[in-house]
């Protein structure tokens, strides 16, 4: 029985509803992956004590769980990510990715593609402009308290609790991804697929944060989703009227390949009226998906300019 068919059948019990993960570094108009841990082995040591001693009152206030269907599906994608054991890229090694849209302020999405290589440690950047694809940008990066490198990414996750309620609470407690939102389920929801949409992390890490999300209140699974925007399908991981930070009622959806349950992209519509992101955001309508990117590509190559 494939996903689709197991959510169809859970489909009575479980409402659909919602598109998944946008962070509030979107509404600011930066890179979703432009974040850092902080202080990672001080942050992640607190966090991981605190978690420990949090999971029984967490247990408590969780209020009620995920629905039959996302927590089934959601426990075969982990099944499925940690049989795929990828080994940590050498610092030296670069991660390519390739990422059609962004932000619209009601019009079309960019579907210029976006290429990008990242050094696994954060040293170096490349780009390529779309009309000279082999014509490389390199340039070295300051080191940047607020921007992650692929290393620290990796490293962090995998000193991640392997527990649900543990990791959630490592996450607040750590700063693993620093997002806003209306509610603890919000920011739950975001934290993760904030670190799903990591193009590298280990095998151990990205299973265990699957199942933290199928803990996450109001997560459903939406096997009817729109495609993405190459039209290919996806399967989503919805939260629905889920506030941002000012209160904006939105549907947000983790889009995941629905064979191997791989990172696709993230999708966000607006259920209601208003302004996202303060002064400087977005004025948008009840309806309107504002925010949609698609990931092409995502692997580790030996060298910026190298594609696979």
């Amino acid at each position: 029985m494939d996903d689709l068919t197991l959510v169809r059948e859970f489909r009575a019990d479980a409402p659909l509803g919602a598109p998944s993960a946008v962070r509030d570094a979107v509404l600011a108009a930066t890179t979703p992956r432009a974040r850092r841990f902080g202080p990672l082995p001080t942050a992640l040591a607190a966090a991981a004590a605190v978690a420990v001693g949090a999971v029984g009152v967490l247990a408590l206030q969780a209020g009620p769980a995920a629905s039959p269907s996302a927590a089934a599906v959601l426990g075969r994608a982990a099944t499925a990510v940690a049989a795929d054991q990828v080994p940590r890229p050498r610092d030296d090694q670069w991660v390519f990715e390739t990422v059609y849209g962004g932000a619209t302020d009601g019009g079309p999405f960019a579907m210029v593609p976006g290429e990008g290589w990242t050094r696994f440690d954060g040293t170096q950047y490349a780009d390529a402009p779309s009309d000279h694809p082999r014509a490389l940008h390199v340039q070295h990066l300051q080191d940047d308290p607020s921007v992650p490198s692929p290393a620290e990414w990796y490293d962090a996750a995998a000193r991640l609790p392997h527990e649900p309620a543990a990791l959630l609470a490592a996450l607040r407690a750590g700063g693993l991804a620093d997002v806003d939102g209306g509610t603890e389920a919000v920011r739950d929801f975001e934290a993760v697929v904030e670190a799903l949409g990591q193009p590298v992390l280990p095998a151990t890490a990205r299973a265990d944060l699957f199942d933290a999300l199928a803990t996450v209140p109001g997560v459903t699974i939406d096997a009817d989703a729109e495609p993405d925007l190459l039209g290919d399908p996806v399967l989503a991981v919805t939260l629905d009227r889920a506030p941002d930070a000012s209160g904006l009622l939105s549907r947000r959806e983790l889009l995941l390949d629905p064979d191997t349950y791989a990172y696709r992209g993230v999708r966000v519509t607006a259920l209601e009226g208003g302004r996202i992101g303060g002064a400087k955001g977005l004025d948008v309508t009840a309806g309107q998906t504002w925010y949609e990117d698609t990931v092409a590509d995502a692997v580790v190559v030996d060298r910026p300019g190298q594609r696979h």
